[in-house]
């Protein structure tokens, strides 16, 4: 048996009530990334428009063929999106940036290839102050909160496919085929 340490204090969170196992799992990393991006980055407050690339389950759906920072503008009386949040990363990113409002703040998750490259208006960039970050994973204090969130039934992640170990070139398959929506757990 193998006897390691681990630092609580960077490294684990406690898992609230309510919260299944497996939900804590899939939640560690996509929940908790994008609470980060949102509350940790964005520093998203009430009443605050988000467009997320990519998303489903929102309160508007934009096509992004054509102008989507129209349809932004529109639905939002002419201001734009206070945060775009760029899940799909190069494909949208130009046409998510020209959704943003003055002030606004593009946080990158999901798309580390690279060699992709994205194209950037530095003019609109500089006079309209858009902040750009980048979004890794999260923190601990995220987490938290966005474990919370699900035991509050306030945040409904997707359920993850749980498989047995012995079926892990399955999961490999799934994941190359894009078949699951969220996350694939390994059992043993």
């Amino acid at each position: 048996m193998l006897n390691a340490r681990v630092p609580s204090v960077n490294a684990l969170v406690k898992i609230p009530d309510g919260v299944t196992m497996d939900e804590a799992a899939a939640a560690t990393c996509a929940t908790g990334t994008v609470v980060h991006a949102l509350r940790g980055l964005g520093r998203l407050q009430p009443g605050q428009t988000v467009l997320v690339t990519g998303a489903a389950g929102a309160a508007a759906a934009i096509p992004l063929d054509g102008q989507p920072a129209n349809h932004v503008k529109k639905l939002t009386g002419g201001e734009g999106a206070d945060i775009v949040l760029a899940a799909v990363g190069t494909p949208a990113f130009d046409r998510g940036f020209k959704a943003l409002t003055w002030g606004g703040r593009m946080i990158v998750i999901g798309n580390v290839m690279p060699v992709a490259a994205a194209p950037l208006a530095l003019g609109s960039l500089i006079l309209r102050e858009i902040a750009i970050l980048g979004c890794m994973n999260t923190t601990r204090d995220d987490l938290t909160y966005a474990l919370q969130l699900i035991a509050d039934k306030k945040l409904t992640p997707l359920t993850p496919t749980v498989l047995p170990l012995q079926q892990a070139s399955r999961a490999h398959q799934m994941l190359r085929e894009r078949v699951p929506a969220g996350k694939i757990i390994l059992k043993p």
